[in-house]
């Protein structure tokens, strides 16, 4: 499991079902807010504080920062963690350019304290120029386009049944390192669903078909399948469940030694 987590769109009956995991147990989390969908922080390291500071927003939107020591060859080392549900929609552009300022102001407060950042989350970004001057301005690096060349869409319509005639790289990592150094950036949540057939037995309503079974894993297809119509294809289509309409990201760093 990732070292930090952040999600965005959580809400508080998902995360009552992640608290249930024994993956969970080993992190340290955010707290939960009053509002029906949120950001949600863990992290394996002991942080020093988690705060959540509000947007101007009429979406409810945050930036949630964590601060944390790492221990390292070289002794204890400080990160920063923070993530973001900037505003939606195409004509929130320049509220979502605001947004975004604002956290990069926030978080340069916070260099003076940390050795590096790294700020993620779902951004919003429609257009892949937009808001990249001022990542550039404020001294950001792109992970996806420090390791890879292609566009990197993780909204898209090709290879997502939630998705309509749509494609773009909404979701982003910015980094902003000094004893730290990025060694991979991968997409994930691109696979169908596929639950443990131990987890599916505890369910009353699930039985275990012997016969999807296959290396103790159970493929929930056809069982599990999302039905929909889309802009492009009014006839209803039945596709496979993927955990999001939005596909994830997990990168690594290495301590420069």
């Amino acid at each position: 499991m990732p070292h930090v987590v952040c999600l965005q769109e959580v809400t508080h009956d998902s995360a009552r079902i992640f608290k249930q995991g024994d993956w969970w147990q080993q992190y340290h989390t955010s707290l939960e807010p009053n509002s029906p969908y949120f950001t949600l922080l863990a992290c394996k390291f002991k942080p020093l504080a988690i705060k959540r500071l509000p947007f101007q927003s009429k979406m409810g939107r945050d930036v949630l920062v964590c601060n944390a020591q790492v221990k390292t060859s070289k002794g204890l080392t400080s990160l920063t963690f923070a993530t973001s549900h900037l505003e939606s929609m195409s004509n929130q552009r320049a509220v979502r350019r605001h947004q975004m300022e604002n956290a990069f102001k926030l978080l340069t407060c916070e260099k003076q304290a940390t050795d590096d950042l790294l700020y993620m989350g779902d951004m919003n970004l429609e257009t892949k120029d937009e808001n990249m001057d001022l990542v550039a301005s404020y001294g950001w690096q792109d992970a996806w386009l420090i390791a890879h060349k292609d566009e990197g869409f993780t909204y898209d319509y090709t290879c997502n049944p939630y998705v309509s005639a749509y494609r773009s790289r909404l979701d982003r990592i910015f980094l902003k390192l000094s004893k730290w150094e990025l060694t991979s950036v991968r997409k994930v949540g691109e696979d169908d669903v596929k639950v443990e057939a131990e987890r599916l037995a505890h369910f009353r309503s699930l039985q275990v078909p012997n016969h999807n079974i296959h290396n103790g894993v159970m493929y929930l297809m056809p069982e599990l399948t999302h039905v929909g119509r889309s802009s492009t294809s009014p006839v209803a289509k039945r596709s496979a469940v993927l955990p999001s309409d939005h596909f994830g990201l997990v990168a690594s760093l290495k301590f420069k030694s």
